[in-house]
């Protein structure tokens, strides 16, 4: 998603996040939708009324956590507009239709297996809680109870895994596939202990939060700037490495720029 003002087009924050909260809260929907028809067929509604009210509570979450990161995401891409619209940028360029083509190959390639992975933990991880959860019920009333009730839950423990765990991988997956198919060129504006890189912003202020060094080191394109953050963040932690692609055509510029955006403030005497 972009909005454009002034001339600025601005890719909106936590477009992917936005994305998967929208397709867990169908997670949620399940138990509630299974519930309901099942009593529409007949059956006593309140023996599945625990399902209805998890699957209530389980999308109310989703969906309060889905309205604060929506708010922060129009918060902060009217910050990153006006630093767009602002004298502050030091250095800015926007990727060729080519460069960008590169850019979105190279995260296609790196990120398009990872929802196997995904997907494969959380089945290994329900199979495994369901098989002891089964061993313990049954092991109360003999070692063939026991075993049964160890392959029940593991059986069970794959099937729930595999389900939540392919929804989870399939909405990732759908993210990746978004992001490899956007054509429109990110673009890049740095200015003092501020930076601004395809939908990702921070804006240090030197003390409690700061761009800790800039570096040109390889990558591909052939050079890569690496930022080191410090930023303090309950989700991240505090360290953070931004790396962010440099065509050739703005190295040498680039170069002559860097100090001023990890130096002192334009205004220091």
């Amino acid at each position: 998603m972009q909005t454009e003002k002034n001339g600025q087009n601005i890719k909106m924050p936590y477009t992917a996040a936005l994305a998967t909260l929208r397709g867990l809260m169908l997670i949620g929907l399940l138990p509630m939708a299974g519930s309901m028809g099942l009593r529409a067929l007949g059956h006593d509604g309140s023996a599945y009324l625990p399902f209805l009210i998890i699957g209530t509570i389980l999308c109310a979450i989703l969906g309060f956590c889905w309205g604060i990161i929506w708010v922060r995401s129009r918060v902060l891409a009217g910050r990153m507009r006006e630093f767009l619209n602002s004298d502050r940028p030091l250095m800015r360029w926007t990727y060729t239709a080519g460069e960008w083509q590169r850019l979105r190959e190279t995260a296609w390639q790196s990120e398009k297996d990872v929802w196997q992975f995904q997907m494969g933990c959380l089945s290994v991880l329900f199979a495994l809680t369901g098989l002891l959860t089964g061993v313990m019920v049954g092991a109360d009333e003999g070692w063939a109870e026991a075993v049964v009730g160890a392959a029940s839950g593991l059986g069970i423990g794959l099937l729930v895994g595999g389900g939540i765990g392919g929804i989870v991988a399939g909405l990732n997956h759908g993210v990746a596939r978004r992001a490899y198919h956007d054509e429109v060129p990110a673009q890049v504006a740095l200015g003092w202990q501020e930076i601004l890189f395809d939908n990702e912003y921070f804006r240090g202020n030197g003390m409690t939060r700061f761009i800790r060094s800039a570096e040109l080191g390889e990558g591909y394109p052939p050079s890569a700037l690496v930022f080191e953050i410090y930023w303090p963040q309950f989700r991240r932690g505090t360290e953070q490495e931004w790396v962010i692609s440099v065509p050739p055509r703005v190295l040498r510029t680039l170069e002559e720029t860097l100090p001023a955006v990890i130096g002192s403030p334009p205004d220091a005497p």
